[in-house]
């Protein structure tokens, strides 16, 4: 066959062939196609790894609380009905001093692992094994419970007395639920989240008014745009609340609901700078047990952001009413009840309580 010079974009002494040209057409395409793909994965790998370098960066940075489980006596311990469920159980309290002082951060105080001031905000949190849903359970900070070693007591004096570990067991002894993970919440940092993510949006069902350092702070019957300041005097007021405590915990339900939906929009997540700011934020507001590793922070984060916020159910411990210990106002919890609630809790199955006890389901507008 004659072999022939080709002119333009051909190729030199190639056969003379009607085929060879799709053929080579193709083969080029596939060869653009592979390079692409290669291009795009090196850059998929690049991405990765900065965004693995930052989420180390932000996990390094979440402080820890040292030996929380070391004074748990592992005997008596409560243990999970079904072994191989991966569901994780996290016991959240928030410390409150009353100022604009930070208890964790890069200057903590160290009485929020100490245990030298009480803790305003008790929550158990149940994340489902598929991290698709979540339970949190507030217990009122006066509620009257046994705490080991000394006797009857409300119950964030036992974070008083012992730190985060007598409350653990505390709470361990009167829920039988087991406390995976423990994470202390610093109030003062809490605005700081709240304002990253330019304010929420929270529903009230009667005016108040508090004061603050900074002056009155009015909340008005409907939604309430509130910024980190306004969110902090939100669930600190107790006048005006005719239940006191009661009604603030579910104000704290609230605001936590508020804060879920707000963080699942995806506007946050589509500025990069913002939610940098906020990851920033949630690292200088939250301490966790030192058994938390940086790969199961990283792997809650993800979870907790794909997360459906109908998926979150808001409850309380369920309460027989309040009364009066020691010349101090207690709340008296509901044994009876109680046990059925933390029985649900635990076996992720508080829909069927709920069908069972409707009362128990808190209002989506709390005063």
């Amino acid at each position: 066959m004659k072999l022939t010079r080709k002119s333009g974009n051909e190729m030199l002494n190639l056969p003379h062939d009607d085929t060879a040209s799709p053929r080579l057409q193709r083969r080029r395409a596939r060869q653009a196609v592979i390079a692409s793909l290669t291009a795009l994965l090196l850059l998929a790998v690049l991405a990765v790894s900065a965004l693995f370098g930052i989420s180390e960066h932000l996990a390094q940075r979440v402080q820890r609380v040292p030996d929380v489980f070391n004074d748990v006596p592992a005997s008596g311990r409560p243990v999970q009905e079904h072994p191989a469920d991966r569901s994780i159980t996290f016991l959240l309290v928030g410390a409150d001093n009353g100022t604009a002082e930070h208890t964790s951060g890069s200057a903590p105080n160290t009485s929020a692992s100490t245990g030298n001031q009480r803790s305003d905000v008790i929550m158990v949190a149940r994340l489902s094994a598929d991290r698709r849903s979540a339970l949190v359970a507030s217990i009122p900070r006066d509620s009257w419970v046994d705490i080991p070693g000394h006797g009857k007591g409300k119950l964030n004096s036992a974070f008083a007395l012992g730190g985060p570990s007598l409350l653990v067991r505390t709470l361990e002894q009167f829920t039988g639920v087991r406390v995976d993970h423990y994470a202390n919440v610093d109030f003062a940092g809490f605005q700081g989240v709240i304002d990253a993510l330019g304010g929420v949006d929270v529903p009230v069902s009667d005016a108040t008014s508090t004061v603050t350092f900074r002056g009155p702070v009015n909340f008005t019957k409907g939604i309430n745009h509130l910024d980190g300041h306004a969110a902090l005097a939100y669930v600190r007021q107790r006048h005006e609340l005719p239940r006191g405590d009661l009604d603030r915990v579910e104000r704290q339900q609230n605001l936590v609901r508020a804060l879920t939906r707000k963080v699942a929009s995806n506007d946050i997540y589509t500025d990069p700078q913002r939610a940098y700011e906020l990851l920033q934020s949630l690292t200088r507001m939250v301490r966790v047990d030192a058994t938390l590793t940086n790969d199961e922070l990283r792997s809650l984060m993800l979870g907790v952001r794909s997360m459906d916020t109908d998926a979150l159910t808001l409850l309380t411990a369920p309460i027989a009413g309040v009364g009066e210990e020691e010349g101090l106002s207690v709340v008296r919890l509901d044994t009876t009840r109680g046990a059925e609630f933390w029985r649900a809790f635990k076996t992720g199955s508080v829909d069927h309580y709920l069908k069972a006890h409707p009362t128990d389901t808190p209002p989506k507008t709390p005063r």
